[in-house]
């Protein structure tokens, strides 16, 4: 059946995904340091064994040999929150936060899919950005890691750099990774943007627009523990 944007299916999906992805680090802060590591560790292994899968998916279901190199946003986010957990540099954290928040929330919010469950590219698709999302949020609950203002300014220019190397890569090879090229196929927000490349006047601002939100909370916290502190 073709994929049914908050359909039934769809808003079933989504509830299984906040369920796992809340419910593992709720579950684990209160355990005991050793474990949370451990439990760390694993989800960083976890998401690396979902990326070598992702070849074998894109072979198995005959997509394009593009699609078999982890250079969607969302796939290095995912990669990124990985190096974090198996090696603890703070950059990574960064990355997978700024890049892994608003990007896989939109795609399974708005799925740049076409066919629904049971279609073989369904649950590894929401699977594969899930586990972005819980590695995430286990950071922020469980180690009570966060970004700070000179890290969403430090990540604007990292993904400046990283948007022009990867726009070139499209070329090259012919595929559309970030959406640099073209729109998702599937019904998203890009939809009322202009036809590409024009699209990408409103997508750079939109990528910006959406880190500034994701920093937000953060912002309005340090902010009243200002006015608390002089007033």
């Amino acid at each position: 059946m073709p994929f049914q944007l908050f359909g039934t299916q769809h808003f079933i999906t989504l509830a299984l995904c906040l369920l796992v992805i809340a419910g593992v680090p709720l579950m684990t802060r209160k355990k005991t340091d050793s474990t949370k590591v451990l439990i760390a560790k694993i989800i960083g292994v976890v998401i690396f064994v979902n990326l070598i899968d992702q070849i074998f998916n894109a072979f198995t279901f005959n997509l394009g040999w593009q699609e078999a190199l982890p250079l969607h946003m969302c796939d290095l986010a995912g990669l990124a929150m990985g190096v974090y957990f198996i090696f603890d540099k703070k950059i990574f954290f960064n990355i997978g936060f700024f890049w892994g928040t608003g990007g896989p929330l939109m795609a399974i919010l708005t799925p740049d899919l076409q066919h629904a469950f049971p279609h073989g590219l369904y649950v590894p698709f929401f699977y594969g950005h899930s586990l972005t999302l819980l590695g995430i949020a286990y950071c922020l609950i469980v180690f009570k890691v966060r970004p700070y203002l000179g890290d969403l300014i430090r990540i604007v220019f990292i993904t400046s750099a990283a948007a022009i190397i990867i726009y070139f890569i499209n070329v090259l090879i012919d595929s559309n990774f970030w959406f640099l090229i073209s729109k998702p196929v599937a019904a998203s927000i890009m939809d009322i943007f202009p036809d590409p490349p024009m699209h990408l006047l409103f997508l750079t601002p939109l990528v910006v627009f959406v880190f500034i939100v994701t920093y937000l909370p953060y912002w309005v916290v340090d902010f009243k523990k200002q006015l608390s502190k002089y007033g």
